[in-house]
């Protein structure tokens, strides 16, 4: 899938630039602190895939169809009506602006291809100040009802 300045691709587990880009987060110490097992994430996440085929996870590409590299990943999980994003950007290109560039654009996309649906989530770890920046950054705004969650409205 083309966004704007980036291109989505569903996360293939045989695909060894997938696979390096999933090993190189799960070994970094600052998504080992947010997500614990960020492979077993992955893993729960493709797993949901087969109940509800909205259900994504693909793997960042910064560019175009002409050139582009992996800077990370992001992953769409559907519980039952609540739509929830969860991102992870290898650590050489966090401090770019590339995940409140990549929220920003996912999200118009989403909201377009999903006319039925409101509102969009981010739960974010209280301590994770770099994801609060670009939860706001991005238009979402912290939930009255929980800490942790961050929402988009249509």
């Amino acid at each position: 899938m083309q966004l704007d300045n980036f291109i989505l691709k569903d996360y293939y587990d045989l695909d060894i630039e997938h696979k390096t880009v999933a090993v190189n987060l799960y070994n970094d110490p600052d998504v080992k602190r947010y997500f614990s097992d960020f492979l077993y994430y992955i893993e729960l996440s493709l797993n949901r895939y087969k109940e509800n085929f909205k259900n994504r996870v693909y793997v960042v590409y910064y560019g175009n169809e002409n050139y582009s590299y992996p800077v990370g990943m992001l992953i769409l999980n559907v519980y039952g009506d609540k739509y929830e994003l969860s991102y992870a950007i290898l650590k050489e290109y966090r401090g770019e602006h590339l995940a409140t560039m990549l929220l920003q654009e996912y999200t118009e996309y989403f909201f377009d291809k999903y006319k039925d649906i409101d509102k969009i989530y981010l739960h974010i770890n209280t301590k994770n100040t770099g994801s609060i920046k670009v939860a706001l950054y991005s238009n979402f705004v912290k939930s009255e009802k929980d800490r942790t969650s961050y929402v988009l409205n249509r």
